[in-house]
């Protein structure tokens, strides 16, 4: 996704509520640019990368993928059966690539690690008393790789830290 910004919609975490929040103020406004209909009843919202812009959480349920990030293809199938699926009028024939608006710009800068910025003990303590469950389990593991990366551990090393994790906190959905 380097080339691009992907704004990543996900209504089971509250993202479509938030993205309307963001998205939809007097002052701001989203360009007609590439959409895509997820299978799980979400959205993917592309534009070009300007720059350095990197992935990240911008709201609830709602995530930046950019630089080292990616997105499930078009014509993919979701474990809901449904395929991802360009919406009507927004794939690359028929709308433009925009470039992001200003304010999501300024969003995403908010969410952005400065260089060799590290999150403060406060935010693992929250994040841990939070617990691997539906909602917060992906930006827990997220974060933790990131931090594991971002001091320099061996990505194979932080890979298989979050494996282990993961069997200690199954997920909820397979316990039902």
């Amino acid at each position: 996704t380097e080339p691009f910004i992907v704004v990543d919609v996900d209504p089971r975490n509250g993202g479509d509520k938030s993205w309307r929040e963001l998205s939809r103020q007097t002052t701001r406004h989203v360009p007609y640019t590439w959409q895509v209909r997820t299978g799980g009843g979400g959205e993917h919202v592309f534009f070009r990368n300007p720059g350095e812009v990197k992935g990240c959480d911008l709201a609830k349920g709602v995530e930046i993928k950019a630089a080292g990030g990616y997105v499930v293809g078009v014509w993919s199938a979701h474990i809901s059966g449904k395929s991802y699926q360009w919406a009507p009028g927004c794939s690359p024939p028929d709308a433009p690539l925009a470039d992001p608006p200003q304010w999501l710009l300024d969003e995403i800068a908010k969410e952005q690690p400065q260089d060799g910025e590290r999150k403060p003990p406060k935010f693992w303590d929250d994040l841990l008393e939070a617990g691997f469950v539906e909602g917060n389990r992906n930006l827990a593991f997220r974060a933790i790789i990131g931090h594991f990366l971002g001091c320099g551990v061996d990505p194979a090393i932080a890979w298989e830290s979050v494996r282990c994790i993961n069997l200690c906190a199954p997920d909820p959905e397979d316990e039902a």
